[in-house]
């Protein structure tokens, strides 16, 4: 529907045909590939908010955050997010569609690793999970792989909601990354981070087979396996669209966990 894609760049180095632009790692963060799960731009967002309060001062932080490239989508889905707030508040997927007919592709099936592979996706129009009919269809796949391409992300976190888990790739049956262990290892101590909405217990970690269901042709694959970077998928809040009051308490929470996964990238540098 032809809607701008914004993204924001946090650099000491914002040109990219500056040399030391590709010295330093760069972290790209996403939200709302899901037109209904609105927390997730919230929490993106404030990503940036955080940050560049902080540059304002001298602290370690502000020094630390100056050695990376920190990407900041926070709506992905532009289309969908109209649709949702215009016709239908449930609505998933994007604005694709025929005429006055949109029957939308939901673009975390729609990327180009494992698109279509292990029945984590639907090839019906009418489904929630409906993949697009070829890998990376969509203009908004296409623009975060290319995002992708022209940074070289060292880390990568998506924000989606809702089920408070923290995914690591990959999405098919049985299918663990070359560098399981450390993904294990690091999005168990995000999740450990992570109370729960109700304060039961703290978010949970695993690929997404392992605690909900197959994916196929998901952001994360793509950006663990094209890139090599360390990829992770936040589920956050306890459904679609939670009450005004959860939103300050959820970005305090994940402001903890990305704050950390920051610095423990940057301490050990976890390039893969």
């Amino acid at each position: 529907q032809g809607r701008a894609i914004w993204a924001l760049l946090i650099s000491k180095n914002p040109k990219r045909n500056d040399p030391a632009f590709f010295t330093k790692p760069t972290l790209v963060l996403d939200g709302m590939h899901h037109a209904r799960e609105i927390m997730t731009s919230e929490i993106v967002m404030d990503v940036a908010d955080t940050i560049l309060s902080m540059k304002r001062t001298n602290s370690p932080w502000n020094q630390l955050i100056e050695s990376w490239n920190v990407w900041i989508v926070p709506m992905l889905n532009v289309d969908g997010n109209n649709i949702v707030w215009t016709k239908d508040n449930m609505w998933r997927k994007n604005g694709r569609g025929t005429g006055n007919s949109v029957y939308g592709v939901d673009l975390n099936r729609n990327y180009s690793f494992g698109w279509n592979s292990c029945n984590g996706s639907s090839g019906n129009k009418s489904s929630d999970t409906y993949r697009g009919d070829s890998a990376a269809s969509e203009p908004e796949t296409k623009a975060l792989m290319k995002l992708g391409a022209m940074t070289m992300p060292t880390a990568s976190l998506s924000y989606h909601s809702y089920s408070e888990l923290v995914l690591i790739p990959y999405g098919c049956q049985g299918a663990f990354t070359g560098e399981n262990a450390l993904h294990q290892k690091v999005g168990g101590e995000l999740a450990k981070m992570l109370p729960s909405d109700s304060n039961k217990g703290t978010y949970t970690a695993g690929t997404p087979w392992q605690l909900l269901y197959s994916v196929d042709g998901d952001s994360m694959g793509y950006m663990h396996s094209e890139f090599g970077a360390l990829s992770f998928t936040f589920e956050v809040n306890q459904t679609f669209q939670p009450e005004y009051a959860v939103r300050e308490p959820t970005l305090l929470k994940h402001r903890k966990a990305w704050a950390y996964f920051i610095q423990r990238m940057s301490q050990n540098m976890l390039s893969l």
